[in-house]
């Protein structure tokens, strides 16, 4: 049975939407339907951007160390900036893009755990630039509870 294609914007938001539909009826893991609608919300506003603007969420640096959890193996990253979506990280080592994976910070006695999907890996001098697009976070501990992120 040949997949009927997607014609535009309009028709793309509207499958979406019907895979969002079936995807919690069909009890689907919560997150992965968030991380639906967040996909959806995402292709809509790269729609209405103009070329130059393609980019929604606003990169903040970011400083510190982090551990990278892809595939059964960890390996401790550098963070480089951070947006509304996610981390940018570079890694030692190169990680599949579409992968899950889990970054874990420390922060005193507080714990940050984010469940990411990897949006791209790209060579950058003697490791690896990487994306991170944040679905999910869970935080353990609070050793002054001023940190928005």
């Amino acid at each position: 049975m040949a997949q009927p294609h997607i014609a535009d914007l309009d028709d793309l938001m509207r499958q979406l939407g019907h895979l969002l539909e079936a995807a919690e009826r069909g009890g689907v893991d919560r997150a992965v339907v968030d991380y639906l609608r967040s996909c959806r919300e995402r292709a809509r506003r790269m729609g209405e951007a103009g070329a130059e603007d393609r980019r929604i969420p606003v990169r903040l640096p970011e400083f510190g160390r982090a551990r990278l959890v892809t595939r059964d193996q960890a390996h401790e990253v550098a963070l480089v900036d951070h947006s509304a979506k996610g981390f940018g990280v570079r890694s030692p080592v190169p990680v599949a893009e579409g992968d899950y994976a889990r970054l874990d910070m420390e922060h005193g006695l507080r714990s940050d755990m984010f469940e990411c999907v990897i949006t791209y890996c790209h060579p950058d001098g003697g490791g690896y630039r990487v994306g991170l697009e944040v679905f999910s976070r869970l935080r353990i501990g609070d050793d002054d509870g001023d940190d928005q992120r």
